[in-house]
């Protein structure tokens, strides 16, 4: 739905301080929407998105194994010769 939205929707004439009154009013909605409806949104959303913390942080990032990492166990530094 929010891809659907064109910029052109938004006034081009607000001051500084009602787009800030503005983006902390949606923030604020965003919010208590999550709140009261998050199982619901989650079983919405894709699997790769499921279950967030909430909507309006990054996800993280998958970390991958450090083969420098002493605690790494299936890597096998010897040389085979």
């Amino acid at each position: 739905m929010t891809q659907s939205l064109k910029t052109s929707l938004i006034p081009a004439g607000w001051s500084p301080e009602q787009a800030l009154a503005v983006y902390e009013c949606l923030q604020q909605l965003t919010h208590l929407v999550w709140e009261r409806y998050q199982f619901q949104i989650v079983d919405l959303l894709d699997p790769i998105d499921a279950y967030p913390q909430c909507p309006l942080t990054p996800h993280p990032q998958p970390t991958q194994t450090d083969l420098f990492d002493p605690g790494t166990e299936s890597f096998n530094d010897d040389p085979p010769f």
